[in-house]
């Protein structure tokens, strides 16, 4: 009787087993499919922070040892407000150098109309006889109070561009931070999760704002807390697109 059973081809080695006698193939090399390429997932980049990156777990993947810094922000900012190391900083966003130019130019306004008026009644020989002193003790006396004048103008625009300065908002894949100075003594730091952020306005009210780029950031906020406001802010546009940004990965991952 014919038998026909088709022909078992075995492309490759066989091995049966001693105790079931289950023969197990093995396919060569040669006949293997490679898919590698469309089975194994993409290779993570050495980064640990990618650019671009949407979602706050991305930070997650980094040294657990290291906060990671991406925006640059200085240890004297750093340890005003809370952050762990798998917390990436994004961005900060500082007051452009343009307001210290405005400072400054009235501070110089100021020494101009202090040294105007000194020449004035130095000029003024009547001044001096209406004060019943010569014309050398106005001199004298009208000098040293021109120069304590001055003296406190320019310690006034000094101290006005320093905490000028230092006055910024910090973005994190977590939270906003700000930070503003009123004073050397007096500051203001506050902290909102980047999931309660409502809204990011931008105001450049002026010609001026749009030619430097700069203009007055507010940040809404949810429930009872206040609006976050920071004037003069450079490249105010990015700072408000990372953070909603930020704000989308968020309620992506999280819900809110």
């Amino acid at each position: 009787m014919n038998d026909n059973k088709p022909e078992k081809k075995i492309l490759g080695s066989v091995a049966v087993d001693s105790q079931t006698g289950m023969e197990h193939y093995q396919v060569p090399k040669a006949n293997q499919v490679n898919d590698t390429n469309s089975q194994q997932p993409a290779e993570e980049p050495s980064d640990p922070i990618r650019a671009g990156f949407h979602t706050p777990n991305y930070g997650e993947k980094g040294d657990s040892e290291k906060s990671q810094n991406l925006a640059g922000v200085s240890e004297e900012f750093l340890h005003l407000f809370e952050h762990d190391p798998s917390e990436a900083i994004v961005y900060q966003a500082t007051r452009h150098p343009v307001g210290v130019l405005a400072i400054f130019l009235m501070g110089g306004a100021a020494t101009f109309l202090i040294i105007t008026i000194y020449i004035f009644l130095i000029s003024d020989s009547t001044f001096a006889s209406s004060m019943g002193m010569n014309s050398a003790n106005v001199t004298a006396v009208g000098g040293l109070v021109a120069v304590v004048l001055l003296a406190i103008v320019a310690g006034v625009s000094f101290l006005s561009a320093y905490i000028y300065k230092k006055s910024r908002l910090i973005l994190t894949n977590q939270k906003v931070v700000f930070i503003q100075y009123h004073s050397l003594i007096a500051r203001e730091v506050s902290q909102l999760n980047i999931g309660e952020v409502e809204d990011v306005n931008v105001s450049q009210p002026t010609l001026l704002d749009r030619i430097f780029k700069t203009g007055k950031v507010t940040i809404e906020t949810a429930g009872e807390q206040n609006n976050y406001v920071l004037t003069q802010v450079e490249n105010p546009y990015e700072f408000a697109k990372l953070t909603i940004q930020m704000h989308e990965g968020s309620i992506a991952e999280y819900g809110n």
